[in-house]
């Protein structure tokens, strides 16, 4: 009987290391320009550059002025690491709300072009707290 309380502890401590809602966050925002101009409405994804890593996937969306706040699952901040950006646009919908791509006489959903396509793809470093206010400008 000891042996199987025993056992029930272990399992339960090591599903408990599993459990990664408790790795320590650092608030993370920053602005989306393009051309000077904030990028609206815009998807802004932070994806861990390194895997396996202590990092996970941390995402936000720009306000009409371009800032953003990142969130790792409904979590505000991100996981001290080197991540993956990707801004992508949000994709022009007429007034059914459905994207224009996916319209009858729209264009394919297979093929994928501007605006529908990230803006851009690069790397930066999330640090320790107070130093994680980006600003993305994006290419032309």
């Amino acid at each position: 009987m000891k042996r199987i309380g025993l056992l029930a502890g272990i399992l339960l401590s090591t599903a408990g290391c599993l459990h990664r809602d408790d790795v320590p966050l650092v608030a993370v925002t920053g602005r989306v320009t393009r051309d000077g101009q904030p990028v609206a409405s815009a998807s802004v994804l932070f994806e861990p550059a390194l895997k396996p890593s202590a990092g996970k996937l941390a995402t936000g969306r720009t306000d009409p002025q371009g800032h953003f706040t990142l969130y790792t699952g409904n979590r505000p901040g991100a996981v001290m690491a080197a991540y993956r950006v990707t801004v992508v646009p949000d994709e022009p919908k007429r007034s059914s709300g459905i994207p224009d791509r996916l319209q009858p006489g729209g264009s394919s959903p297979v093929a994928t072009t501007e605006p529908t396509a990230p803006f851009q793809e690069f790397e930066l470093i999330v640090g320790p707290d107070g130093r994680n206010d980006f600003e993305i400008k994006l290419d032309q």
